[in-house]
């Protein structure tokens, strides 16, 4: 997902808009962003606005977030997955939380809508 979009998504539930984005992957269109990435993918803090555009940035993975709701929206393979609760898989988005639960904020494993991880019983 180009991060530009994020300038006109909204969330189909409640339809508010921004929603927030917390980048897991990241990498430049057409340029890797390995040399600006710690080993975990994630980006390094020290890239400003003038190493990239706004439009050049895609979101390989990562969690689109409704405030007002509190529904997130997990990133696969850059395509954001916006779907209505009644549309959605619990098993995947779980197995989603789970693989990247050193990346996401606690905010969105403990409270996330429409399902979240239990961390009280691991």
């Amino acid at each position: 997902m180009r991060k530009s979009l994020l300038e006109i998504l909204a969330c189909p539930i409640d339809k508010h808009s921004p929603l927030e984005l917390f980048e897991i992957n990241i990498h430049l269109a057409n340029e890797s962003l390995s040399d600006k990435q710690d080993e975990n993918g994630m980006a390094l803090e020290g890239r400003t606005d003038n190493d990239t555009t706004f439009d050049n940035v895609i979101v390989k993975e990562g969690v689109l977030f409704c405030s007002r709701c509190s529904r997130f929206f997990p990133i696969i393979d850059e395509i954001p997955i916006m779907l209505p609760d009644e549309l959605r898989e619990r098993e995947k988005d779980l197995q989603f939380l789970q693989e990247w639960e050193t990346k996401i904020p606690s905010m969105i494993l403990d409270h996330g809508v429409p399902w979240h991880i239990d961390r009280k019983n691991t």
